[in-house]
């Protein structure tokens, strides 16, 4: 469809879909029971070698489910990545820091390999499992480490535990407040999607879902029951047009790239999964469904015989709109990348 393409920054490596917790809303739907296929090394270095050198990707993210309770594979890879050019982050529920020290002890073979980056979830259901203070504990070793460290806290409008928590934390306010460490620090409200008919959750302001959406083609990721994946959010498992083959099939850079080729994804990139799903109904004549995250919105786009029907025999009304949009981000892509 286009001869240029829009470049994925991330890599992504989902080693397993074991966790240590088993929170209510998980988005991969995680647990200490699933039963889950994970990566050896040798799938993950093919995978590595099939993306290094390739323009656009900057940085491996490694995540599970819990990828800690992999940590001899996560460090073999998170050391052959940094070989291939790569640096790396990981995202944990910090079970592994019962205190700065043993957080130390732990990540310091992971820093040396190439990890400069820690992302940590935490909240209501998280704690749960994995008290604030081990979060915490890792937040400090890893900011001693020199590494950046950003803490996602699950928040909906009734949520106990508040960003602001982790600010007036005793750890935070004794190692990090008003220090150079401070600056390597950031916090954010993430949204708690529900995947369940009898949990409803009121948001506020807390996000907005109106914007196109960059994951779809931001991040390559491969993950242990389908392979490669063309997007990472919380419901590509549930859309089969986001599951790209396997590794082993070769050709994952380029495979990846040819989702541009698809209308459709152009389109959410582009404006959104709402905004499709507001003009399909309309294009229907009824009424649109309202939920809090674009992600559900992708879900119900994709999974709707009766919008995927109105996508199909309407979109030329939007196509030229949609095409124009996505020349201009590869043209500021590449701008920007120059």
């Amino acid at each position: 469809m286009q001869t240029s393409k829009v470049l994925p920054r991330l890599g992504a490596i989902l080693l397993t879909y074991r966790c240590n917790a088993e929170c209510d809303e998980c988005c991969f739907e995680c647990s200490p029971d699933r039963n889950s296929p994970k990566f050896d090394i040798e799938k993950i270095k093919e995978f590595i070698d099939q993306i290094s050198k390739k323009d656009g990707i900057q940085l491996l993210v490694w995540s599970g489910g819990e990828c800690f309770l992999e940590y001899q594979t996560l460090t073999l890879g998170i050391d052959y990545a940094k070989k291939k050019g790569f640096n790396s982050r990981c995202v944990s529920n910090a079970f592994w820091a019962s205190s700065i020290e043993q957080a130390t002890k732990k990540l310091l073979p992971l820093k040396q390999s190439g990890l400069v980056e820690l992302n940590f979830s935490t909240g209501d259901s998280h704690q749960k499992f994995v008290p604030i203070e081990r979060v915490m504990n890792a937040t400090v070793a890893a900011l001693q480490l020199g590494m950046k460290v950003f803490i996602a806290v699950e928040s909906t409008s009734s949520s106990k535990f508040k960003p602001q928590d982790i600010l007036e934390n005793e750890l935070y306010v004794n190692n990090i407040r008003g220090r150079e460490l401070e600056k390597s620090f950031s916090i954010e409200p993430t949204v708690w999607v529900s995947f369940h008919d009898n949990n409803n959750y009121d948001y506020g302001e807390i996000i907005g879902n109106s914007g196109g959406c960059e994951g779809i083609f931001d991040t390559i990721s491969i993950e242990p029951s389908f392979g490669l994946m063309g997007c990472c959010g919380i419901t590509s498992n549930h859309i089969q047009e986001l599951h790209l083959g396997k590794i082993s099939e070769g050709n994952v850079y380029e495979r990846y790239l040819a989702q541009q080729d698809d209308f459709l994804k152009l389109w959410i990139f582009t404006e959104g999964p709402e905004v499709i799903v507001k003009q399909a109904s309309e294009w229907l004549g009824v009424d649109a469904p309202k939920f809090y995250h674009k992600c559900l919105y992708c879900a119900y786009l994709y999974q709707s015989n009766e919008i995927r029907s109105a996508i199909a025999e309407n979109y030329h009304f939007v196509e030229e709109r949609v095409l124009k949009k996505y020349q201009t981000e590869t043209v500021l892509q590449s701008a920007f990348t120059s």
